[in-house]
């Protein structure tokens, strides 16, 4: 079981972080934009 789940939670956060990077990215692109 835990081999089955261990791949789903790291599936899981690498997701998480892509979504967390990607407004990140934006943001940084915007700054660089108005100045």
């Amino acid at each position: 079981m835990s081999t089955v789940i261990r791949p789903a939670q790291h599936e899981e956060s690498t997701r998480l972080r892509v979504l967390m990077r990607e407004p990140v990215e934006l943001a940084g692109l915007r700054t660089e934009y108005y100045q």
